[in-house]
């Protein structure tokens, strides 16, 4: 029995996950030392940006991914015509916006960030050139969107991996040499610059005879406005749920603040590359099979893949929750992991939780229901934001981070039940029992387990809390994989023996 083609993305994104959450995490420290923290605040900046630019497609680069993936015409002459005109959406927008933004560069550096060291000039010219970079990656979200739909995630893997290794080893080396902000970030628009070419060529290349260069087709546009802007309202509302807390940090606290807030981010945000892994290796078979009418096909990869997410995103989200000051202290110093420690552990829980959610926000996507989490993100907009402010003016940064494990807690006991019931036919409760509470209460009891044992020793040996994570991280691998289902067992252990060349035994 094998996967197929959704093991194949799921394969090739994990690898490429790996390596990517690898670069990003083992550069942390080193900017840190470089720049310092508050210059690691601006970086977070950029960061930031980058989402907030990709709602000015106005959802047409979901859109050209879900009709790609259900793309039956010959030699998929519709997402030929939409690719153009996505690209054009894409790109004058963000070109205007950018150009708004660089302008006033000065406001923003005076009103929205509350400078300590940095000197003035050098905060205004990086948010510039964060911006350039940020303009200058649209044609690569485009292309991602693209080669996503096509279901050829083993090429997309590929070029992000590529991509990211040049753009941290040729930072760290343009840190070391010049130990200053500014050319980390013309690095940034020489990579992004670079970027956009490979993945030009390669759509190119998958789709011959493809022209992206910007234009309108209206005959192909028409049809889809409506299904885009409901997803780029989805979009929008999820920016503002998950960048705000960001905006009112950097808003209402030093720089420095902001600098911790986004290391503890940075400690547990990479839980989303698994999870992302898996939904975008599934939602070109959601697409699928919900436009084909296969219900029960589409019932079953549900729960596998939901299953798969929950089982490999507890691990670290427990490990961190729990051992959050030993493992930022190897990283980073324990300095700074002191002051980020709690903040880790509240946003690896707020994680976990939407890890557990995201497939039924993927299945609401590819379906074509964006109506659905519409409505569910503005009712938790209504919610998130007065917590937000009030935990943040309580609490700080660590309010910052319980409002956003509220927030997802508000998703798991509201979102998924309406997917469950609407557009698989099955309950909420069974959804909990099969995929979500085993895994959470063996990682908790697990490590909540190694946490009272390493305290009765008081962390006095080092390397014996070590060895404590690394049996309750393997006793969690354990037992956590005989909590799968059965098929699903087979499945990976098909798919692991035929990587490996093995033969099962007859």
């Amino acid at each position: 029995m094998r996967l197929g083609a959704i093991g194949r993305n799921i394969i090739t994104n994990g690898l490429g996950g790996v390596w990517i959450v690898f670069l990003s995490l083992a550069v942390i420290p080193v900017q840190i030392g470089i720049l310092g923290i508050e210059a690691y605040g601006v970086i977070g900046v950029l960061a930031v940006l980058q989402t907030v630019f990709s709602l000015l497609d106005l959802g047409m680069c979901t859109t050209l991914m879900q009709r790609t993936a259900a793309d039956t015409t010959h030699e998929r002459r519709t997402t030929r015509q939409l690719a153009g005109g996505a690209i054009a959406v894409f790109l004058s927008s963000a070109s205007v916006t950018g150009l708004a933004l660089a302008w006033h560069a000065e406001w923003l550096a005076k009103h929205w960030l509350q400078i300590s060291t940095l000197p003035f000039d050098t905060v205004v010219t990086a948010i510039q050139l964060i911006v350039v970079a940020v303009v200058v990656r649209c044609p690569v979200v485009v292309c991602s969107a693209l080669i996503s739909g096509m279901n050829r995630l083993d090429v997309l893997n590929l070029l992000k991996s590529g991509a990211h290794t040049l753009r941290v080893v040729g930072g760290l080396l343009v840190l070391i040499l010049t130990r200053e902000l500014l050319p980390l970030l013309w690095w940034e628009i020489a990579v992004a610059l670079l970027e956009g070419a490979a993945y030009l060529a390669a759509c190119r290349r998958l789709l011959p005879s493809l022209s992206l260069w910007p234009r309108y087709p209206a005959e192909v546009m028409r049809g889809k406005w409506r299904f885009a802007l409901g997803v780029n309202a989805v979009a929008a509302i999820g920016m503002l749920l998950t960048q705000t807390d960001k905006f009112a940090i950097s808003a209402a606290l030093p720089l420095e603040a902001l600098g911790i807030y986004y290391l503890a981010y940075s400690a547990t945000a990479w839980i989303t590359l698994i999870q992302g892994g898996f939904n975008s290796a599934i939602m070109p078979s959601f697409a699928a099979d919900f436009a084909g009418g296969r219900n029960e096909l589409l019932r079953g990869r549900n729960a596998k893949v939901t299953q798969l997410t929950v089982y490999a995103v507890t691990l670290p989200a427990a490990a961190i929750m729990f051992f959050g000051p030993e493992m930022l202290g190897v990283w980073v110093g324990h300095s700074a992991a002191d002051a980020a420690a709690a903040v880790a552990a509240l946003l690896a829980a707020g994680f976990l939780l939407n890890a557990a959610v995201s497939n039924c926000l993927t299945l609401a996507v590819a379906s074509g229901n964006s109506g659905i989490p519409l409505r569910v993100n503005l009712l938790g907009l209504a919610i998130y934001l007065p917590a937000l402010a009030l935990l943040l003016d309580l609490r700080g940064i660590a309010g910052a981070a319980l409002a956003w494990v509220i927030l997802n807690a508000y998703y798991l006991v509201v979102l998924v039940p309406i997917v469950q019931k609407r557009l698989l036919q099955q309950g909420f409760v069974a959804w909990l029992r099969e995929n979500f509470l085993p895994f959470v209460f063996l990682g908790g009891f697990l490590f909540g387990c190694a946490h009272a044992l390493n305290s009765f020793f008081a962390g006095r040996f080092e390397w014996l809390t070590w060895c404590i994570i690394v049996i309750a991280a393997g006793g969690y691998t354990l037992g956590g994989y005989f909590l799968l289902a059965r098929e699903l067992r087979e499945q990976i252990a098909s798919s692991a023996l035929a990587m490996l060349r093995v033969k099962r035994p007859a």
